[in-house]
């Protein structure tokens, strides 16, 4: 992440709540007849609090890319009010 991202990050109202954000590869495959069959991975976010799902992605692919994204658009959607 870039310093300008990490100063946007740590300027971020903080909450008590502590979420579990994981990437997995699933024991599952995918047949797509686009993009064959493959293994997807999941990005998984869980309020650890009251154990609900707050997102997840199935993709075919990781990148360093696709985890930030997400990781920094599940902060910018449950900011505290």
């Amino acid at each position: 992440m870039t310093s300008k991202k990490n100063k946007l990050l740590n300027e971020l109202p903080q909450s008590g709540d502590n979420w579990y954000f994981a990437v997995r590869k699933l024991r599952a495959w995918i047949d797509d007849k686009d993009q064959g069959v493959y293994r997807p991975f999941v990005i998984l976010t869980i309020n650890l609090r009251d154990g609900r799902i707050l997102d997840y992605y199935l993709v075919k692919e990781i990148t360093k890319e696709n985890v930030q994204e997400t990781l920094v658009g599940q902060l910018a959607r449950n900011l505290p009010l």
